[in-house]
């Protein structure tokens, strides 16, 4: 059918071919890389400057390695290839897993450099371990493996494994890490947590509110958005984890993060029926894209224990 607009002629339906689009997201993922910075993504782009540019600031800190991104875009990289064919810059591929790869230290920790960003300049600020970002990159090197097989990067995602239980904190029957004001989401200090308290969930609106009566970019890390969304990529990470493994250690401990995750304190949505048990029925308030990046690791989770519970939550 032809179908007139006020721009231009269509036939419709026009057919979405995914393959086509992950080629064009090649051009993307791979022009989007610093190659003075071991080809890590840039973080933003301002196009309110002439001329625009790219920039490796995010969270009020400049990046200089451990972007929070790489293992996203990393991930997206390898399965855009696979479903494209596109070679593409496809010398680049190599370049930057290599550099995503750099950042793990032996102690099963993946670390950022950055600075602070102080009105036009940057002072020097602490290293620091994005952990949410650390179980993105677990994924793309386990996707990484199912491509070319070799061992090496189960070994490091295993000794990331190991990394993530060893700097949690434990209480009876449940796992968290600690409230911490720094860099983008769930991100530890290299000297360690400062404290073992636990996130509140606090309203994300609210605490906004706050903040910016303060001038402050602290109210992320307290939510529950900031809790859902940090704990279930993790518990998502260590589900495809165990798929490939069988490691029961480390299910178990995801098992403990998700009884954070749904503790009620993380369930409060700002209005309610007054009949209606909020943490019963997976009522939020928030940011949509965290709570939901919660529901898939949920989900992952309840698919390997068959838990009905947890599904009817997600569902």
């Amino acid at each position: 059918m032809e179908v007139q607009t006020h721009l231009y002629t269509v036939n419709a339906p026009d057919t979405l071919d995914l393959a086509e689009r992950a080629r064009v997201a090649i051009n993307g993922l791979t022009g989007g890389l610093d190659p003075e910075l071991h080809f890590m993504p840039f973080h933003g782009t301002n196009f309110y400057a002439n001329p625009a540019y790219m920039n490796h600031e995010g969270g009020h800190k400049i990046s200089w390695t451990g972007d929070e991104l790489w293992g996203k875009q990393v991930e997206a990289l390898i399965k855009m290839r696979i479903m494209s064919g596109s070679q593409q810059n496809i010398e680049v591929d190599a370049k930057t897993l290599a550099g995503m790869a750099s950042c793990l230290e032996d102690d099963g920790i993946w670390y950022a450099k950055v600075a602070d960003v102080d009105g036009d300049k940057t002072v020097d600020a602490p290293d620091h371990a994005p952990l949410l970002a650390q179980a993105r990159v677990m994924r793309a090197l386990m996707i990484q493996h199912e491509v070319d097989g070799e061992a090496r990067w189960l070994d490091m995602v295993r000794s990331m494994v190991g990394g993530l239980q060893r700097v949690a904190c434990y209480r009876e029957g449940y796992a968290y890490y600690p409230v911490h004001g720094l860099g983008g989401t769930l991100c530890m200090p290299r000297s360690g947590w400062p404290n073992s308290d636990e996130p509140q969930g606090v309203s994300l609106h609210a605490t906004f509110l706050e903040a910016q009566k303060n001038a402050s970019p602290g109210y992320w890390h307290d939510s529950a958005s900031h809790t859902v969304f940090a704990y279930g990529t993790i518990v998502r990470t260590i589900c495809q984890w165990y798929k490939m493994t069988g490691d029961e250690k480390a299910f178990e401990f995801a098992s403990k993060l998700v009884r954070f995750i749904l503790k009620e304190r993380n369930w409060k949505p700002e209005a309610k029926p007054k009949a209606v048990v909020a943490a019963g029925h997976a009522q939020f308030e928030g940011h949509v894209h965290a709570n939901c990046w919660g529901f898939l690791g949920l989900l992952d989770y309840a698919d390997i224990t068959n838990n009905d519970r947890i599904k009817a939550f997600v569902r």
